[in-house]
């Protein structure tokens, strides 16, 4: 492949087609069935046209009309993939390497949708990929902040209650002690 490790004002892409012969691939080719929607530094985004789905990474804030003529929307960098073989898309969103909060919204085929999802900072939990469910409130994010601080504060009584609890049988174990009597 002719391209250096910093191509300037060059652009390329590939695909990986696994299990087949070099004549299974020259095949594949010539029947593409992907095509790329754009590739840019602020979006990549390809059709699989068997598939009727979207490959799409959001380097920011942004929009893509999909090959049907629906927009999709996010508000965050986030990874889609839309599967449009169905009557309402089925959207599958991941914000690599941090937790966040995406508000998404699909306009197309006579549906105006929009939700927000919420990915999980927890490393374990980091890429994890989660189903937009477009039947979820949009949720602001002086909302989001709000809720926040009241499982904040839940948890601090919650942890509270627990050290209250502890210190009270400590001291009752140690009045029990003290408070054994013996008479002669």
């Amino acid at each position: 492949m002719g391209h250096s490790w910093q191509p300037t004002s060059a652009s390329y892409a590939y695909q990986i087609v696994p299990e087949k012969t070099a004549t299974e691939t020259a095949s594949y080719a010539q029947s593409n069935p992907v095509q790329i929607l754009t590739n840019t530094d602020k979006v990549q985004a390809v059709y699989h046209t068997g598939l009727n789905t979207t490959g799409i990474v959001f380097y920011q804030a942004g929009s893509l009309t999909l090959a049907n003529g629906a927009v999709v929307t996010v508000d965050k960098p986030s990874v889609l993939v839309v599967d449009s073989s169905q009557v309402q898309p089925q959207i599958t969103l991941s914000t690599p390497g941090y937790g966040t909060q995406v508000k998404v919204s699909y306009s197309g085929g006579g549906l105006d949708l929009v939700t927000s999802v919420v990915t999980s900072a927890l490393k374990a939990e980091l890429g994890k990929s989660h189903s937009v469910d477009f039947s979820n409130p949009v949720i602001e994010p002086q909302q989001l902040r709000l809720w926040s601080a009241l499982m904040h504060l839940f948890v601090t009584a919650v942890m509270q209650t627990r050290a209250l609890a502890k210190t009270a049988s400590w001291w009752s174990r140690k009045m029990a002690q003290v408070t054994t009597v013996k008479w002669y």
